[in-house]
């Protein structure tokens, strides 16, 4: 059996990408995976324990060193980093063998190269790196430079890129001159669950991070053009906690729309599964955004909703094919608020019904399928 490593620098228990490839490829490989420190990870549908290296990258004070470190080389790599604990993994893994190694951070891609030995080198591109803050001038300023590097240096000779959307993928192509790169879609588990039966108040769901980027304001502007049968809850990470108070500050002053408490990560779909719409709109302020292909759209799949977005040229593929939802004119609040009055009860079981037939085929398992045929191919 051959040996892969994962490495990430997060948790693994609260990250849907590295968790769906850790589960899609630990019964045809020993895996190892080098992150955060993870007690609470469980894989029950394992026949075998995951081997995860004790402590990890341990603390967060730690995985901060870490980071101070490969962040401190940004013109030339320094091989004589005097850093002991960078130094103790380093002298570690360069003792290890292992057939390919998945790296889920670019940051960590010096250190990827440094323990390379023969492996090849297979890297999730999440986002398009060189722009992926790019409304944000303090990013513009201390890591545009650094992730360029980065990618032109480290990312260009890989062997082998993955990334979530056709119009990232495109990019890369195009900036790197790379042919080994193809699109893996971060489809959810399948639940196997039935579409709500549909009510007089249409119930609107959109959960994820309270970054600013995002612009969540509109989607709570939106309410003000729709009546009240129209409710809107909002379930958000507290990533920016100052844009959160704002969030909250405006959905105290109306009576249609509500924030709520996240729920567990494995929690989502179950939990949203009694909604109608599931709502997200991607104003294209970056070049991430606008080929945004997220987690959510595919969760709102499973939850069987029926699907309200943007004209997001990535999600709205899937919206026609499938015949989900709605596609709004454009991003404004009462762009989106006419798109969600095209919704009544008839045309919304349409909807959630064939978000229902669209489950069976956005999940996991088409993803594991086209993960492992590729793996087998680097691996040959």
């Amino acid at each position: 059996m051959k040996n892969i490593l994962i490495v990430y620098s997060g948790k693994t228990s609260n990250a849907p990408r590295p968790r769906r490839f850790i589960k899609c490829l630990k019964d045809e490989y020993n895996i190892t995976v080098f992150s955060k420190e993870d007690k609470n990870i469980e894989y029950k549908e394992s026949n075998k324990e995951v081997n995860f290296i004790e402590h990890s990258f341990g603390s967060e004070n730690k995985v901060y060193k870490i980071y101070k470190v490969l962040l401190n080389q940004l013109k030339l790599y320094n091989k004589s980093i005097h850093n002991k604990l960078y130094l103790e993994y380093l002298n570690y893994f360069k003792t290890q063998k292992y057939d390919c190694i998945i790296c889920f951070n670019l940051q960590l891609l010096p250190f990827v190269y440094e323990i390379k030995n023969r492996s090849q080198i297979f890297f999730d591109a999440r986002e398009y790196f060189p722009k992926h803050f790019e409304d944000r001038l303090l990013w513009k300023i201390a890591y545009q430079g650094l992730n360029r590097h980065l990618v032109y240096k480290y990312m260009s000779r890989c062997d082998f890129i993955s990334t979530v959307s056709e119009g990232i993928k495109e990019q890369y192509i195009q900036d790197l001159d790379c042919k080994n790169i193809e699109v893996i879609e971060s489809f959810p588990k399948h639940w196997n669950l039935e579409a709500t039966k549909s009510t007089d108040i249409i119930k609107i769901i959109h959960h994820g991070n309270a970054t600013v980027s995002r612009r969540i304001e509109d989607m709570i502007y939106t309410m003000d053009f729709l009546d009240s049968s129209y409710h809107l809850d909002l379930m958000l990470m507290p990533t920016d906690k100052k844009y959160y108070n704002k969030l909250e500050k405006l959905c105290n002053n109306r009576r249609n729309v509500n924030l709520i408490s996240p729920v567990k990560f494995d929690e989502i779909i179950p939990f949203i599964n009694k909604y109608d719409i599931g709502l997200f709109n991607a104003k294209p302020t970056t070049f991430n955004l606008k080929h945004t292909l997220p987690n959510k759209f595919f969760e709102f799949v499973q939850a069987r909703l029926s699907v309200v977005i943007g004209p997001s040229i990535e999600m709205e593929k899937y919206i026609q094919k499938y015949d989900i939802g709605i596609i709004s004119k454009g991003y404004n609040p009462s762009d989106l608020a006419e798109a969600i009055n095209k919704i009544n009860i008839s045309n919304l079981d349409k909807y959630k019904n064939n978000s229902n037939k669209a489950a069976s085929i956005l999940n996991e398992k088409v993803t594991c399928i086209r993960l492992k045929s590729l793996i087998r191919k680097i691996l040959i």
